[in-house]
């Protein structure tokens, strides 16, 4: 039983939701579990309990991910591991426990088994724990969707390279095409959804700046929430003039730090609203897809007069999460000149951060603490 019908089955979900989602699915070619999570249908930890807990298969810890053995990483090529989102944990004689994050695809572990001659055992993990590992031991990183900022007003903003024109001249290019720069498109008043990646120019690298590998050396480094965001904070303060750390808490967003010169010190202090009053920050809190792009002077709502007027450079939306469980957010301002060509960097901090605030509740819960 595939895991769609599964969770029909025992109720997660409706035959509606399924249905949309496969629609998406075929319009996508994304994997049915990570849609029915963007699509707010269900979280990443529900889906590895449900699967954990139904199937009777175990699941594969954090820490099992973050240590795996060369000769069992060895048995499946990045290619193979990529292209069917898995990771080899250990090999029990010519058993190799596989995690998936969906053991269902008996197809997938047809293929994988013959690839690698073993008899392939499945293990439940979610998507980001795969990810994080693929990312770690076969360098695949994840590919990031560029999702425009929008606002309340009805207006999209699409974003494209300067050195990747289109393909012939068009004076009235569709919403959500690329541009040669940022350009309001009219569209109907509708939530943001995502848009077809962009392929994104290389920038120079800077002297001094911290890159995602990096930030995951300084992020194990980390005992604390505190210092898990401290570090997150000043990666992206070295591209943005503005940053502000929102939490949720109690249903509620409020500020838990704040970086630059915000307009009120003050009144960010007490800033508390509900995140539907910020319809942008509150989708992306929702989905966990990272907005990046200009903004007008209505998009941040009651934040607006505390942090200042977004300005005309661009701003970044990155939501925080712990194994699906929505934290809140970081929201940067004034990025520096070619930001938009680090936005697959900025897409790997919100995994590494989820990775690392897992590993943290994780020893938390270990010590008892």
């Amino acid at each position: 039983m595939r895991i769609g019908e599964l969770m029909v089955q025992t109720g997660v979900l409706s035959q509606e939701q399924l249905r949309t989602a496969l629609r998406r699915q075929q319009a996508t070619g994304d994997r049915i579990g990570a849609l029915l999570v963007d699509l707010g249908y269900i979280n990443e930890a529900l889906l590895a309990q449900m699967l954990a807990s139904q199937l009777q298969l175990p699941t594969a810890t954090a820490a099992a991910l973050e240590k795996v053995a060369v000769n069992v990483l060895a048995l499946l090529t990045p290619e193979l591991a990529a292209r069917f989102h898995v990771c080899p944990v250990r090999l029990d004689g010519k058993r190799l426990w596989l995690a998936m994050s969906d053991p269902t695809d008996r197809d997938v572990i047809d293929v994988l088994q013959q690839a690698t001659g073993c008899e392939i055992r499945a293990m439940v993990a979610p998507d980001t724990l795969i990810t994080y590992a693929l990312d770690r031991h076969y360098r695949v990183p994840r590919a990031p969707e560029l999702v425009p900022v929008t606002d309340e007003v009805p207006v999209a903003m699409t974003i494209e390279l300067s050195n990747a024109p289109p393909a012939r001249p068009d004076p009235a290019p569709p919403a959500g095409r690329a541009l040669g720069r940022i350009v309001p498109q009219p569209t109907p008043r509708a939530s943001p959804v995502p848009v077809a990646a962009v392929a994104v120019a290389t920038q120079k690298p800077i002297a001094g700046r911290i890159t995602p590998t990096e930030l995951g050396t300084r992020l194990e480094g980390c005992r604390s929430r505190v210092d898990l965001f401290d570090v997150a904070l000043g990666l992206l303060g070295q591209d943005f003039g503005r940053v502000v750390v929102l939490a949720l808490r109690r249903g509620q967003l409020v500020c838990a730090r704040a970086q630059g010169a915000v307009a009120d010190e003050q009144a960010l202090r007490g800033f508390s609203a509900r995140p539907r009053d910020i319809p942008v920050i509150a989708q992306a809190i929702e989905d966990g897809v990272p907005r990046m792009g200009r903004a007008a002077s209505g998009t941040l709502g009651p934040l607006g007069p505390a942090v200042g007027p977004p300005g005309d450079r661009a701003i970044l939306i990155l939501p925080v999460r712990c194994s699906g469980e929505s934290l809140g957010c970081f929201l940067a301002l004034d990025g520096r000149d070619g930001v938009e060509a680090w936005f697959e960097d900025y897409a790997r901090v919100a995994e590494k951060l989820d990775f690392a605030l897992q590993m943290e509740a994780l020893r938390r819960l270990l010590l008892g603490s």
